[in-house]
């Protein structure tokens, strides 16, 4: 499934400018995994009728781990943001994802300038994190490694739909008209199969492991580290990759308190 999204953007000409993401509207069928993923992760996370969106966009990752990620909001189209984001990690490889209490309006890019409270998770082979879309967020690099990190991600639109070409509903069949035939239609699924995935699903007992309890921190001690994730004017303290690998692999750092400790 990682292979799917990303051959197809580099080859299709009409997906020049959508950075590999991709749409599943309301009232369309599933046609590959990823798309049968969001919509199960939608009522078995969410709690929510797929139906209820008006869109996910989705897209895969497939990058080393040391590269991380640059710290940003979903869809920046004025401010438009999507109602959820959702990580679908498929490897335990690299840094943890790190969602900051920052948001954006018409006055501030970001707000508050400096972040008060941090959220840190893992990432564990099908371990699904899901925050507010309005917040910032980005991932950490721990070390060197070139392994890849693998992982799937979902942003749940209620009213706003991206629009084409930045995200759009794609035809894995081809890369039509440069060419009628492409390496993603293999990964295409029969409308029978589709329909029994879909069905299964959808048919699932939900299974109540509930959420994965987060360890918090708020001692300076706790958080010997530090950056200033690309961009700020002063750093968020944080705890060692040791520690963050330990117990649930889930942190709540509450900055503010750590300097009110100091």
């Amino acid at each position: 499934p990682i292979s799917l999204g990303r051959i197809w953007q580099y080859w299709d000409p009409g997906l020049v400018e959508t950075h590999g993401c991709l749409r599943l509207s309301r009232g369309m069928e599933p046609r590959t995994a990823p798309e049968i993923a969001g919509r199960a992760l939608c009522r078995h996370i969410l709690g929510r009728d797929p139906n209820d969106f008006v869109g996910i966009k989705w897209w895969c990752k497939n990058q080393p781990a040391a590269l991380g990620a640059h710290f940003h909001y979903d869809c920046n189209f004025q401010l438009h943001r999507p109602s959820y984001a959702l990580v679908l990690y498929l490897s335990d490889v690299g840094g943890p994802t790190l969602i900051l209490d920052q948001y954006a309006d018409s006055e501030d890019f970001r707000w508050p300038e400096i972040p008060q409270l941090g959220h840190l998770v893992m990432p564990k082979s099908n371990r699904c994190a899901i925050f507010p879309g309005e917040l910032r967020h980005g991932m950490l690099a721990v070390d060197k490694g070139k392994v890849p990190r693998y992982a799937l991600l979902y942003n749940f639109f209620d009213t706003f739909e991206v629009p084409p070409p930045h995200c759009q509903a794609p035809d894995f069949r081809s890369y039509a008209p440069v060419s009628a035939w492409s390496p993603t239609a293999r990964r295409l699924l029969g409308a029978g199969r589709a329909r029994r995935l879909v069905a299964g699903e959808e048919g699932r007992e939900r299974e109540r492991h509930g959420p994965l309890p987060a360890e918090v921190l708020e001692d300076p001690e706790d958080m010997p580290h530090s950056s200033d994730l690309g961009e700020l004017s002063s750093s968020c303290p944080l705890p060692s990759v040791l520690r963050m690998a330990e117990g649930s692999g889930v942190m709540r750092l509450l900055w503010r308190r750590a300097a009110e400790r100091f």
